[in-house]
């Protein structure tokens, strides 16, 4: 079976590296609140239209 192009270009990929922990964001700026949005998130969550029904 052949395999399609992306899946070489997805195994060539670097891997991913994660950012700083919350806790460590928090300890670095001195903050007491913080809100996550690497990764592609936000504090709403998905939008309806994005959800299967």
């Amino acid at each position: 079976m052949v395999q399609p192009e992306w899946r070489r270009s997805v195994k060539e990929m670097d891997a991913y590296i994660p950012g700083k922990s919350i806790e460590d964001v928090k300890n670095s700026f001195h903050l007491e609140k913080v809100i996550r949005l690497a990764s592609n998130e936000n504090q709403f969550g998905p939008s309806k239209k994005s959800l299967m029904q």
